[in-house]
């Protein structure tokens, strides 16, 4: 009876050990792809986010259609909110005549990557360069061992870049 009780909790334990190790992969694996993608990680921005009232310093919730972008004092374009500069939005933003992607609330005209949003009213993946999606262009790029197909600026599909030498 002792043996069969041992054998049970040798189970158990293997069990636990192995929900644990496939937990921890899981979270080194989602930490890999995010540091591989960070362009991806950010993706998409928000069609609300949350800003403090600074007279009440309560949270409050802002719709994006709200926002407008405009030059700042240093002559950046940055996302507003009733006349204030507006930091915690981060995403592609349809501007006059261009859609820009912008990081923290200011225009982000160093970016080159591939951008999940909404660009000219159409949902999709994005291709940015210099902060715009680039609609003029059609090709194909590569970002971090995926090459992008691009078509007007958006993806059309993408695939794994091989690196295996062949012999």
């Amino acid at each position: 009876m002792e043996n069969r009780k041992a054998r049970a909790e040798s189970r158990d334990k293997t069990f636990l050990v192995t929900a644990v190790a496939t937990v921890v992969a899981a979270l080194v694996l989602i930490l890999f792809i995010i540091h591989l993608h960070p362009e991806q990680a950010l993706a998409g921005g928000t069609t609300s986010s949350a800003s403090t009232n600074s007279t009440t310093g309560i949270a409050v919730a802002v719709d994006v259609s709200e926002l407008t972008l405009e030059k700042d004092e240093n002559g950046d374009l940055c996302t507003f909110y009733n006349g204030q500069k507006y930091v915690d939005y981060s995403g592609l933003f349809q501007g006059d005549p261009s859609v820009y992607f912008v990081r923290n609330g200011t225009v982000d005209s160093d970016f080159v990557g591939i951008v999940e949003g909404t660009a000219n009213g159409e949902e999709g993946q994005w291709y940015v360069y210099n902060g715009k999606v680039a609609n003029l262009y059609s090709g194909s790029q590569t970002f971090s061992g995926t090459t992008y197909v691009i078509k007007n600026g958006k993806v059309e599909s993408s695939y794994e870049v091989s690196t295996t030498v062949a012999n």
